[in-house]
């Protein structure tokens, strides 16, 4: 019935457009990651080598180099966790 009623209104070419438009979402939605770099620094403005830096919520991390900087993707909106 309500395939019926949606061929009749949007006809069976607009229809396959809508249809594959709604299969293209999530990967949109996905796409929406992107890389998030910087240097961790301790109170005295030194380097932090080895530190932790995760993704909240997520199994995502990383770790500093000895020049305390790092590289991680993550989703626009993520909170990132620094552990020392």
């Amino acid at each position: 019935m309500l395939f019926k009623r949606t061929m009749q209104i949007f006809g069976p070419i607009r229809f396959l457009v809508l249809l594959k438009l709604l299969f293209c979402m999530p990967i949109l939605a996905a796409a929406q990651t992107g890389p998030v770099s910087g240097t961790v620094l301790d109170d005295q403005g030194k380097p932090v080598s080895g530190a932790s830096v995760i993704i909240k919520g997520a199994a995502t991390g990383t770790n500093t180099n000895e020049e305390g900087v790092f590289s991680i993707n993550a989703a626009k909106g993520s909170v990132l966790v620094f552990l020392t």
